[in-house]
C-alpha cells in the first residue's frame, strides 16, 4: 500500500508506483516524476475516490426518491435501507451522506405509516446532523419532518401521558427547527413562517391557544409581507381561525379568516380540489357555532356534498 509522506516522496521503484496509483485509481493514468510520487498526487487520489462515493449515494438516494414518486413504497423502503448499508460502507457512522440516507428512509416509514420507525429514523438522522458544522439545511429539514410525525404519533395515542410526552417532544423540536430556520435564512422568509406555523400548531394541540395565536399572527406578518398571494399565507390564515374557534370569543375574525382562505382555495384549485373542502369544513363547523349563521352551515354543507369527489351521487 502507498504511504502518503509529508514533504513529498514516496520512495519506490517506477514499477511499483505505477501500480499502487492504477489500483487505487481504478486504472486511470498515475503521476510520476522519476522515481517520487508526490503529496499533491495522493490528493488527487482521494479526492477521486471522495466524489465517486458522494455519485454512488447521489445515484441511490435518486432511486429511492423515484420509487416514491411512483408510489412504490415498499421497494423505495427496501433501497433505502441499502442506501443506508452502502452509506455506512462508504463513509462510516459520522457522514452527512448517512444522515441524508436515515432521513430518506424515515420519510418512506412516514409516508407507510410506520411512524414509530420514521421517528427513531429521523432522531438517528438528526444525531448525524449534529456532529457535523455544516449541512445545517438538512439538519433543518429533519427537525421538522421529526416534528411533525411525532405530532402525528401525538394525535394517534390513546395514554394520555403518552400523548402529552409526544407533543412536548414535537413542541421542543419544532422550537428548534424555528431557530435553526431563523439562523440560516432570517425571518423574513415563507420558509420561518411555515415553521413558526407547525410550532404554533402542536401549541394549539396542547391547547396553549395564547402563544398559537401569537406564533401563527407572526407567521401571518411575515407571510403577507414576503408573499401577500401564498399558498402558506391562506393555510396560516385558516390555522389561526381554527384557533380563534377553539377559543370560543373572536366568531367574527375566525369567519373572515376562513373565508379569505376559502376564496383562495377556490381560485387557485377549483371547487372540488381536496383543500377546498378542507376549508368549506372548517367554515361549515364555526357557522354552525352561532345560531344566527347556522342555516349558512347547512347550506355549506350542501355544497361540499355536491362538490366533494369523495362523495357518491345518485341520480
Amino acid at each position: 500500500m502507498l504511504r502518503a509522506v509529508i514533504g513529498g516522496r514516496i520512495p519506490r521503484s517506477p514499477r511499483h508506483v505505477v501500480l499502487g496509483m492504477a489500483s487505487l485509481q481504478n486504472g486511470s493514468s498515475p503521476v510520476r516524476i522519476g522515481n517520487t510520487l508526490t503529496i499533491r498526487t495522493v490528493v488527487k487520489i482521494t479526492k477521486t475516490s471522495e466524489a465517486s462515493k458522494v455519485a454512488t449515494m447521489k445515484t441511490l438516494n435518486e432511486d429511492v426518491l423515484k420509487l416514491h414518486s411512483k408510489g412504490e413504497f415498499t421497494q423505495a423502503s427496501y433501497a433505502a435501507d441499502y442506501a443506508i448499508q452502502k452509506a455506512k460502507e462508504l463513509f462510516g457512522d459520522d457522514h452527512v451522506a448517512l444522515a441524508s440516507a436515515f432521513a430518506n428512509r424515515g420519510f418512506i416509514a412516514k409516508e407507510l405509516g410506520d411512524y414509530e420507525d420514521a421517528v427513531e429514523l429521523y432522531e438517528l438522522a438528526l444525531h448525524v446532523y449534529e456532529k457535523q458544522d455544516k449541512a445545517q439545511h438538512g439538519k433543518t429539514v429533519v427537525l421538522q419532518n421529526l416534528g411533525n410525525v411525532l405530532r402525528t404519533v401525538a394525535n394517534q395515542e390513546r395514554n394520555p401521558t403518552k400523548k402529552k410526552e409526544f407533543r412536548e417532544r414535537a413542541k421542543v423540536i419544532l422550537e428548534q427547527a424555528v431557530e435553526a430556520i431563523k439562523a440560516s435564512d432570517g425571518d423574513n422568509s415563507l420558509k420561518y413562517a411555515s415553521a413558526l406555523q407547525k410550532l404554533a400548531n402542536v401549541n394549539k394541540d396542547i391547547r396553549d391557544f395564547a402563544t398559537a395565536e401569537l406564533l401563527l399572527r407572526t407567521a401571518m406578518q411575515t407571510a403577507e409581507t414576503v408573499d401577500a398571494a401564498s399558498r402558506v399565507l391562506f393555510s396560516i390564515k385558516n390555522d389561526l381561525g381554527l384557533v380563534l374557534k377553539l377559543r370560543g370569543d373572536s366568531f367574527d375574525e375566525a369567519r373572515e379568516l376562513y373565508e379569505s382562505a376559502l376564496e383562495y382555495a377556490i381560485n387557485k384549485f377549483g371547487e372540488t380540489h381536496k383543500e377546498t373542502i378542507i376549508y368549506k369544513h372548517n367554515l361549515a363547523e364555526l357557522l354552525d357555532t352561532n345560531e344566527a349563521t347556522k342555516h349558512e352551515a347547512t347550506r355549506l354543507r350542501m355544497n361540499i356534498l355536491l362538490n366533494d369527489p369523495s362523495q357518491s351521487h345518485s341520480s
